[in-house]
C-alpha cells in the first residue's frame, strides 16, 4: 500500500520554496527567489496539516538555489544563491545566519578569495561545521559556527557545481562528480582530504546539463543516488573510511512515453518507514529542457514503486522540495502557493528509534536541561536535494504531551553531534522548556527524522494549572500520523483559492524584483551616457562649424578667382577703338567690383550663418544634455522611491 497526500488546511499565501525544520518543531518556508520567510506552527495537538502561518523577519538579500542548514546551535545558515530576486543568474557571493530566538538575520563573511557562491553544494559535517564547494574550481571552504568564520577546505578532484553531497555514518561526505563522468569521491574529515570513491556502475549525470538527482542515506547504511538519466545506483561504505567502497546498480525509472524518466535536479527524502520518497520527470538529454510533470516514487531498498502524485506536481522536478517533519510525514512544495503533506504507510523499525537514557522525573517550565540518549540524530540527513537546496533534518526534536492532551515542542540546541546513524554512542542535547506549560503528568519523546522514541513519563512543575478534572490519567503521546485511504485532489474550490493566492505570490515576486533593482548603478551609467552624448554633440558642432568656415573660405576664394578670371577675359574681349574700348573697360571694371563685392558679402553671410548654426548646435546640445540629466535624475528618484516603498511593504 502506498502513502497518501493531503493539503494543508491553511495554504501559504506565497510561493513556497525551501523549507527548514527549526529545533522547536516549527517550520520555516521561503518565498521563492525572495527575502521573505514564514513560520508554520503546528496546532496544539501537534498537527502540521492544521498549522498556522506567521511572518518572520526577512533576509537581507533575496536568493534562490543556495546552500542552507539548521546548525547545532539552532540557528539557520544560508549561503550563495543562483538568483537574487530577478530572473538573471548572478551567482550571489553572500551569506547570512538567522537567529530564531531574536528573529533577526545577520550578514556573514564569505570564504576568502571567492567571488561567487551561487548554488553551492554543501553538507553539515558530524562536528557541526558546514562544508561548501566552489562552483568554478576545486576549492572547498568550511564554515565554523560560533565564531562564524571560514577556513579553506581541501581541494576536490573536480569543481563542485551541480553535485549532490551526502553525509555517511563514518563522517565522510560522498558525491558523484558531475563534471567527470562516472567518477565518485568523498571528503574524509580524519585526514582532511578528498579521496576517490570509485565509479558508478552506470552514468547518472546528464552530460549536457551536468545535472543529477538527490543522494539519500538509507537505514541499512547504503547511499541511494538518483540519476538524471533514468538510472540509479547504491553505494556501500567500506570499513575504512578512506577506502573506495562499492557500487551497485539500482532500479531504472520507467519510461515516460518515448522518453526516459530521471531526476534532473530534484528532491528526495528518507521516510520513517525506511523508504526513499523521490521524484522524476521526462528527460531528453537536452541542456535546458526541464520537462514536466513530476512523478513520485518510493524506493523500498530494492524496487521503485509508483505512488500517487499530489496536485502540485505540474512543474518540472527541480522546483520541488521535501521536508521530513516530526509527525512522520513529508511536506512537498514546488514554488507555488500550496504545500501538500505525504503520509507514508508502514511504521518504522523499532531499532531506528531514538532512545532516551536518563529521562528527568520532573520538568521545570521555563528551564533548561541536558538530555542524554542514543540515535538522537536519526539514521540519515533524510531531507535531501543537492546543490540547489540542503534541508537536512538529522537533529533531535523534543515533544511533550501535556496533562491537558496538548502537544508542546521544546527548543533543542547545542547537540553533541550532527553525525548520522550514531548507533550505541551516547549523545546529548540541551532542551529549553517553554514557560507556558500545563502542570502535571506529561509524556516526553525525542523525534529524529519523523521517528519518535519510546515516551518517558515526566511531571511538569512551575507552569500553569490545567483546567478541568484533576483526576486525569497520564496522557498518551500522540502517535505518528496514519496513512489515509484516499489521496488529495484539488477540486474547484481549491483551484479558485490557488488562483487567489497566486495574486499574493505575484505581489512578492514584484517586491523582490524591485528590491534587486540597481537604481544608483543604472543612474550612474545613464549620467555617463548623457555626458558622452553631450561631448559627442559638442565635437560634432565644432566639426560642422569648422567644415562650414572652411567651405565659406573656399567659396570666397573661388569667387574671387572667378571674378578675376571673368575680368581678365572681359578686358581681352573688349573692342580696341574709342569710345567703345572705354565703355567696355568701364563695364568690365564695374562688373568685377560687383562680383568682388557679392563674393565678399556672400562670405560674410556664410560665416555669419555658420557661426549662428554653431551657436544653435551648441545650445541644442546643452539643452539636450540638461534634459537627459534631469530625466535620468527623475527616473533614478522614482526607481529609488519605488524600491524603498516595495521594501517597506514586503519586509
Amino acid at each position: 500500500m502506498a502513502g497518501s497526500w493531503q493539503p494543508l488546511k491553511n495554504q501559504p499565501a506565497f510561493c513556497a520554496s525551501t523549507m527548514l525544520l527549526l529545533t522547536d518543531g516549527t517550520i520555516l518556508c521561503q518565498q521563492q527567489n525572495g527575502r521573505q520567510w514564514w513560520r508554520l506552527t503546528p496546532d496544539r495537538f501537534g498537527s502540521y496539516v492544521r498549522g498556522t502561518w506567521s511572518r518572520i523577519s526577512s533576509m537581507n538579500k533575496a536568493r534562490m538555489y543556495y546552500a542552507s542548514a539548521v546548525l547545532a546551535d539552532g540557528r539557520v545558515f544560508v549561503a550563495g544563491g543562483e538568483n537574487n530576486g530577478g530572473s538573471d543568474e548572478v551567482e550571489l557571493n553572500a551569506a547570512e545566519v538567522y537567529d530564531p530566538v531574536a528573529d533577526a538575520w545577520m550578514d556573514l563573511p564569505t570564504p576568502a578569495g571567492w567571488t561567487q557562491m551561487g548554488d553551492a553544494s554543501s553538507s553539515l559535517l558530524s562536528d557541526g561545521r558546514v562544508l561548501v564547494g566552489n562552483l568554478n574550481d576545486q576549492r572547498t571552504a568550511i564554515f565554523q559556527p560560533g565564531p562564524d568564520t571560514w577556513s579553506a577546505g581541501p581541494q576536490k578532484n573536480d569543481k563542485s557545481s551541480e553535485e549532490s553531497w551526502a553525509l555517511l555514518p563514518d563522517g565522510t561526505v560522498l558525491t558523484v562528480e558531475c563534471s567527470n563522468g562516472q567518477q565518485a569521491e568523498k571528503f574524509v574529515p580524519g585526514s582532511n582530504q578528498w579521496v576517490s570513491a570509485g565509479q558508478t556502475p552506470s552514468v547518472l549525470v546528464e552530460t549536457a546539463s551536468s545535472e543529477i538527482g538527490p543522494a539519500v542515506l538509507l537505514p541499512d547504511g547504503r547511499c541511494f543516488f538518483v540519476g538524471a538519466t533514468g538510472k540509479t545506483a547504491l553505494y556501500t561504505p567500506p570499513a575504512v573510511p578512506s577506502d573506495l567502497g562499492t557500487w551497485a546498480a539500482g532500479p531504472d525509472f520507467p519510461q515516460a512515453g518515448k522518453l526516459a524518466m530521471g531526476a534532473k535536479d530534484a528532491p528526495g527524502c528518507l521516510l520513517p518507514n525506511g523508504h526513499c520518497l523521490c521524484v522524476a520527470g521526462p528527460v531528453d538529454g537536452t541542456r535546458d529542457n526541464y520537462l514536466t510533470p513530476t512523478s513520485f516514487f518510493e524506493f523500498d531498498g530494492t524496487n521503485l514503486i509508483r505512488v500517487p502524485d499530489p496536485p502540485n506536481n505540474g512543474a518540472a522536478p527541480y522546483n520541488g522540495r521535501f521536508l521530513i517533519i516530526p509527525s512522520g510525514q513529508a511536506l512537498f512544495s514546488a514554488g507555488t502557493p500550496e504545500i501538500y503533506v505525504y503520509t507514508p504507510d508502514l511504521s518504522p523499525n523499532d531499532a531506528w528509534r531514538p532512545m532516551i537514557l536518563d529521562c528527568p522525573k520532573t520538568v521545570q517550565a521555563g528551564s533548561s536541561f541536558v538530555l542524554n540518549g542514543r540515535q538522537f540524530n536519526g539514521l540519515s540527513q533524510a531531507s535531501m536535494y543537492g546543490d540547489d537546496g540542503t534541508m537536512a533534518t538529522n537533529y533531535p526534536i523534543v515533544r511533550l504531551t501535556t496533562s491537558g492532551g496538548h502537544i508542546v515542542f521544546c527548543r533543542t540546541l547545542n547537540h553533541s553531534t550532527m553525525a548520522v546513524a550514531t548507533g550505541n554512542a551516547v549523545v546529548h542535547t540541551t532542551v529549553q522548556v517553554p514557560p507556558l506549560l500545563e502542570n502535571g503528568p506529561a509524556q516526553l519523546v525525542v523525534v529524529a527524522n519523523g521517528i519518535a522514541s519510546t515516551a518517558c513519563p515526566v511531571t511538569v512543575i512551575g507552569g500553569q494549572t490545567s483546567k478541568g478534572r484533576s483526576n486525569r490519567k497520564p496522557p498518551v503521546p500522540d502517535p505518528m500520523a496514519k496513512s489515509r485511504l484516499g489521496t488529495a485532489v484539488r477540486g474547484v474550490a481549491g483551484a479558485i483559492g490557488l488562483g487567489v493566492r497566486y495574486i499574493s505570490c505575484g505581489f512578492y515576486y514584484a517586491c523582490n524584483w524591485a528590491a534587486q533593482l540597481t537604481c544608483t548603478q543604472t543612474a550612474t551609467t545613464a549620467y555617463a551616457q548623457c555626458t558622452q552624448t553631450r561631448d559627442d554633440g559638442y565635437s560634432k558642432c565644432t566639426q560642422t562649424a569648422d567644415n562650414g568656415y572652411n567651405q565659406c573660405t573656399q567659396t570666397r576664394d573661388d569667387g574671387y578667382n572667378q571674378c578675376s578670371q571673368t575680368r581678365d577675359e572681359g578686358y581681352n574681349e573688349c573692342c580696341t577703338w574709342w569710345p567703345c574700348s572705354w565703355a567696355c573697360d568701364a563695364w568690365v571694371w564695374v562688373s568685377n567690383v560687383v562680383c568682388v563685392a557679392w563674393t565678399w558679402i556672400s562670405n560674410v553671410v556664410c560665416v555669419a550663418w555658420t557661426w549662428i548654426s554653431d551657436i544653435v548646435c551648441v545650445a541644442w546640445t546643452w539643452i539636450s544634455y540638461v534634459v537627459c540629466v534631469a530625466w535620468t535624475w527623475f527616473v533614478a528618484t522614482v526607481c529609488k522611491a519605488f524600491t524603498w516603498v516595495m521594501k517597506q511593504i514586503c519586509s
